[in-house]
């Protein structure tokens, strides 16, 4: 279940990556750049947090 929640959450952030560059290419500014860096920088403070709480993951094949 896990794996599932992952991938969902993967599959959120790619689809808000490709919302994000449809609205570029049809010009819509709504970040300057400090307030896009500031929410990248939170991002990953965010993910790092995740990671921590999180066992660490291991290479199966």
């Amino acid at each position: 279940m896990n794996t599932n929640c992952r991938l969902k959450e993967d599959l959120t952030t790619a689809e808000r990556l490709l919302a994000a560059e449809r609205a570029r290419l049809a010009g819509v500014k709504d970040h300057t750049f400090q307030e896009f860096k500031q929410h990248m920088l939170e991002a990953i403070a965010r993910g790092a947090a995740h990671n921590k709480a999180q066992p660490p993951r291991t290479n199966r094949k």
